[in-house]
């Protein structure tokens, strides 16, 4: 999978806060190349799911370091389902798209 068009430094789209969020941890992509994380997680303050997505998708990540990233990328996550219950985001192809 192409996480970013190097030629272009085209932003990216991602959409899954779970799996995107993990793919920054993992260093496959960087948060400055993210434009925004379109999620179908619904949570008025979004460090509430920290305990629960530690757990499993980062699993093996250390908590502070998991806040600090939410904290640079907050004003770019959406969350429609807090607005929108019924919206739901099929990602069969992957969580990231090439902001084109």
């Amino acid at each position: 999978m192409v996480y970013i068009n190097l030629k272009t430094k085209t932003k990216l789209v991602g959409l899954s806060l779970s799996f995107c969020i993990r793919d920054i941890l993992a260093g496959r992509v960087k948060a400055e190349d993210v434009e925004c994380i379109i999620t179908a997680t619904a949570c008025s303050n979004i460090y509430d799911i920290i305990d629960d997505y530690s757990q499993d998708y980062w699993a093996g990540y250390e908590k502070s370091d998991i806040i600090n990233l939410l904290k640079q990328l907050e004003d770019r996550i959406i969350q429609p389902r807090l607005y929108y219950p019924h919206f739901l985001i099929c990602i069969p192809d992957g969580c990231w798209l090439n902001k084109e």
